[in-house]
């Protein structure tokens, strides 16, 4: 999945699940983390795909002081219990991503105890940022050490440490194999090591390769934690501000600046990434509580869910309801289960489900490309283009109608959010606190049907043959040829997807390992970011020979299909029989003599020139 696809649902698991505020206060495991189970078909309904959890391990409070990387916290029940959830999840087509908290621990994390019991002689002294033992700190331990924010009760790791790193990444590998998550918020990004970020970003995704890796960023350039510390994507705090004070200020102006800063098509900072996008979340008032104009709640939502990122729901919000932080308490901002009714009936639940459904059945607003329309104090207009295709997104705060005059609009077309055809003349009436998004109305109608079906058709409308991928792989072959190289090309299929191609290049490369099927191996591995290609295909025109064999054996690919028998050099079926070597994968699939006429013809026209 493209991460552009995904629609986040934030669960903020110790409210969500009524927690109790200190894990002292809990005397016996609580199995609460099955509430999550009630909600799912609600959330399906909703169009969600992709569930983020708040902090579920261990910790003494509000889940961000952990104690416990490998332990659910009592309050919520046990790690059978979160391995169920997922696994249900997972069935229901949910992907999961958890909050991770490695920027610091809480003060009973078993390394720091050991600090405070053993001070100097303490083997995890090291594992802390700047531990001073001639310092002290609030709690009188007779050390300081480094904090987040000025938070002793947070106290930072070292994340240069090799020891800290090993065991984070122990962490991460016990949360994929034990739980099978798909993704990290990390939380506190911005102010974490870039070159452990990028580590663990790494060792993550070789573990699970399309795994999600989002970081908390409230400030900071974010092209440098996405380009130096390898995240996927960044909390969006530039936005999030823009998005509800351009309609409080009536100043569309200020939201429309920084999407062009970030977004435009040719100069925006962000535009080779996907930014993770939120109205509110767990740390900021309910965007119901924040909008001086309640009847916007429904066109930020629509900014929200055409604007490029990823978007993102803090649970309850999509009913509307409001919360304000307290006096030193987030506790408002994180209401129980029970005190909310999660009803499929309420008219900002449906307006949302509708935009999801656009979302989802329109790909440029998923990939394409940003470009302003037009901008006035209280309407906004910005056009995504992906391929041939294009939408106007249409926008208008005010409490009365208005005309918008473009050259854009001129002809007809689809208003699939107001659910309407418009034959226009340069002009165009948007109605009061909402929006338009206008397409092409033929463009609309070829995506008739649900998202299951549309994608089935183009996968069977795709299906390419056995033939069809060694025609491309002739290709390859011919541009050897015209390079004067033995004319053997070869591609590697992931998905139905060619994910590399090449040709023999051992003249070019002055290289006796660069076969084709060698430089495609490499190729495929760099972009997967892993060795193991078991879920990858090897078209090749010729048979492979021992070298290239063993290359295949090494990466596990699980299935190998070459034109003409190379009877001299051949090792798979015709000298070594490595095709039946024992260390295949046991499902190995070899299909010979596909296209083998034409290789073989171009292989005799090579050597007879040559002669």
């Amino acid at each position: 999945m493209h991460f552009s696809d995904l629609t986040i649902y934030h669960l903020f698991t110790m409210g969500f699940c009524g927690a109790e505020t200190y894990n002292d206060d809990c005397k016996k495991i609580e199995h609460r983390l099955f509430k999550i189970l009630k909600i799912l078909g609600y959330l399906k309904k909703l169009g969600i795909n992709t569930i983020l959890l708040g902090p579920l391990f261990s910790s003494e409070s509000h889940g961000y002081d952990t104690t416990d990387y490998y332990l659910v916290d009592r309050r919520l029940g046990t790690n059978e219990d979160l391995m169920m959830i997922i696994e249900q999840c997972h069935k229901m087509g949910f992907r999961v991503v958890l909050d991770g908290v490695f920027n610091h621990t809480g003060r009973r994390f078993f390394a720091f105890k050991d600090v405070q019991e053993k001070r100097e002689k303490s083997s995890y002294k090291e594992w802390f940022k700047n531990i001073n033992f001639y310092g002290n700190n609030q709690y009188d331990d007779g050390f300081s050490y480094e904090n987040w924010a000025g938070c002793e009760n947070l106290v930072k790791l070292n994340l240069q440490n090799s020891e800290v790193k090993t065991y984070l990444n122990g962490v991460i590998a016990a949360w994929i194999d034990t739980f099978n998550i798909d993704g990290l918020r990390m939380d506190a990004a911005n102010v974490m090591d870039l070159g452990f970020l990028k580590e663990i970003s790494q060792f993550s995704k070789s573990k699970k390769k399309d795994f999600l890796f989002i970081g908390e960023a409230v400030q900071g350039d974010y092209n440098v934690l996405v380009h130096q510390g390898g995240l996927d994507s960044v909390t969006n705090y530039e936005d999030y501000k823009g998005l509800y004070s351009s309609l409080n200020d009536k100043n569309y102006f200020e939201i429309a600046y920084s999407f062009n800063r970030l977004f435009e098509k040719e100069k925006g900072l962000y535009k080779d990434f996907y930014t993770y996008n939120f109205v509110d979340n767990h740390d900021v008032n309910r965007i119901a509580s924040t909008l001086n104009n309640k009847n916007c709640l429904n066109i930020i939502y629509l900014m929200l869910l055409t604007m490029p990122g990823i978007p993102s729901i803090y649970y309850g919000s999509e009913l509307a309801i409001e919360g304000v932080k307290g006096d030193g308490t987030d506790v408002p901002l994180r209401p129980i289960y029970e005190d909310l009714n999660f009803d499929e009936k309420h008219p900002l639940y449906k307006d949302l489900s509708k935009m999801m459904s656009i979302r989802k059945k329109l790909a440029l607003l998923r990939y394409g490309q940003y470009s302003e329309m037009f901008v006035q104090s209280q309407q906004f207009g910005y056009i995504r283009t992906f391929e041939d295709q294009e939408g106007l997104i249409l926008f208008n705060s005010d409490e009365q109608d208005c005309a918008i005059v473009h050259e854009k609009l001129v002809g007809t077309f689809y208003d699939c959010y107001q659910n309407e055809t418009l034959n226009l003349h340069r002009s165009v009436v948007i109605p009061a606190c909402s929006g338009r998004i206008l397409v092409d109305p033929n463009f609309w109608e070829s995506l008739s049907g649900s998202e299951e079906e549309t994608l089935g058709k183009k996968e069977n409308r795709q299906k390419t043959t056995l033939q069809d991928f060694m025609k491309i792989a002739l290709i390859e072959a011919k541009k050897g040829f015209a390079e004067g190289e033995v004319p053997i090309g070869a591609i590697i299929v992931k998905d139905d997807k060619i994910i590399a191609a090449n040709h023999n290049r051992k003249e070019a490369l002055k290289d006796p390992t660069a076969h084709a099927e060698m430089l495609v191996i490499r190729e495929a591995a760099q972009k997967l970011q892993q060795w193991r290609l078991e879920e990858c295909d090897l078209y090749v025109t010729a048979e492979p020979c021992p070298m290239c064999m063993g290359a295949i054996i090494q990466s596990r690919i699980k299935k190998l299909v070459y034109g003409a028998t190379e009877k001299k050099f051949g090792a798979v079926e015709s000298t070594a029989f490595l095709g039946k070597h024992p260390m295949l994968l046991k499902n190995f699939e070899i299909y010979p003599g596909i296209c083998e006429e034409n290789c073989q013809e171009l292989l005799k026209q090579f050597f007879s020139n040559k002669r």
